[in-house]
């Protein structure tokens, strides 16, 4: 028989939860103002600093793994055509499988704007794009058919945005993308894949077409969730009553159902 071995108790005495997030990139064909006002408008929701957002045109510094894999989260979007839209969809696919979070908006649904390469590859980029040009602008999102205990929605209770006839609508592609919200004319605008790595939101984020706070808060949240979370426990041995400090870190994206 092994000899009995016996273990000091531990307490929990309490926790402190952390947030260690990574800076977000805008990774874009746009102009440097029209990315910049993305920038801003995301730092006014009060929920992350001006320092912790990058942006890169792809049109002038098309980027590599090694410069998207210092971030996070990579949102995607266009309104110039892009120097190389394959290689910049190899690229967030690349940076998707490395353990990043990817966004693609407005205009990398249209054509001749749009977005290529592996990224829309079954499982990746949740929506596709159809051939049907929108018009009846502004709009706004549909509550009543939201999933709106979504993490995407989360904080979110108004959401209007203007557009015009070059966006294209979308709809989902296969492999488990799920739907989060359509708009108020039954068009699927958020959207996201069964890996919960890739969302898809379809409106333009840049400087022009007003868009209400709601928009902003959707888009920092659908970077927010790959950020790890971490518990600091204070272990309390009741032998010695010595307290012991330990962090426990998990990624938040595997916690989400």
């Amino acid at each position: 028989m092994f000899p009995r071995k016996t273990f000091p108790a531990f307490l929990l005495t309490a926790f402190v939860p952390v947030v260690l997030s990574k800076p977000i990139l805008i990774y874009h064909a746009d102009s440097y103002s029209g990315a910049e006002n993305l920038k801003a408008n995301l730092v006014a929701t009060g929920l992350i600093g001006l320092s912790e957002i990058d942006t890169i045109d792809e049109r002038y510094s098309p980027a590599d793994l090694p410069t998207l894999s210092q971030y996070d989260c990579v949102i995607s979007y266009t309104d110039l055509v892009p120097n190389d839209s394959i290689a910049m969809g190899d690229l967030l696919k690349d940076f998707v499988d490395a353990g990043g979070r990817v966004t693609i908006m407005t205009y990398s649904y249209s054509s001749p704007w749009d977005l290529k390469g592996a990224i829309n590859d079954l499982g990746y980029n949740p929506f596709e794009a159809t051939a049907n040009r929108m018009y009846n602008f502004p709009r706004e999102l549909d509550f009543s058919s939201a999933d709106t205990e979504h993490f995407l929605l989360d904080g979110v209770t108004e959401f209007t945005y203007g557009g015009n006839s070059n966006y294209y609508e979308v709809i989902l592609s296969g492999s488990g993308a799920s739907l989060v919200a359509s708009d108020d004319y039954g068009v699927p605008l958020i959207a996201i894949n069964e890996a919960k790595t890739v969302t898809g939101i379809n409106l333009f984020p840049g400087n022009v077409f007003s868009k209400s706070p709601g928009v902003y808060r959707t888009i920092y949240n659908s970077c927010t969730v790959s950020s790890k979370s971490c518990l600091i426990l204070t272990l309390t041995v009741p032998a010695s009553n010595a307290l012991t400090h330990i962090a426990v870190c998990v990624s938040l994206s595997s916690l989400i159902i």
